[in-house]
């Protein structure tokens, strides 16, 4: 994303959960796991109401948390396929 002058962050993390309770565990886990090792509070995060898409703002990376069905709708992947996509294994 760093290449793209139009984009929100220099960083998109896209992750996926199975169900609602799941999203809001990971988004849990990922503000805790960042605070506890890197001291970084995030700057904004939005999504808990419903939790089928939670995004965490930490300024130049943004960390985007779906459940299946919100993540093959808004197609952030599509949207900006323009930029280096790194994909890491499913640790299961």
């Amino acid at each position: 994303m760093s290449a793209i002058e139009s984009a929100a962050a220099s960083h998109f993390i896209i992750a996926e959960g199975t169900s609602t309770m799941q999203v809001a565990a990971i988004a849990d886990c990922v503000r805790e796991f960042v605070q506890e090792n890197g001291d970084i509070k995030p700057y904004n995060y939005d999504g808990y109401t419903n939790s089928e898409w939670i995004v965490i703002d930490y300024g130049d990376t943004l960390v985007h948390i779906f459940v299946p069905q919100a993540r093959s709708r808004y197609n952030l992947e599509d949207l900006w396929s323009d930029a280096v996509i790194t994909e890491v294994p499913d640790l299961d």
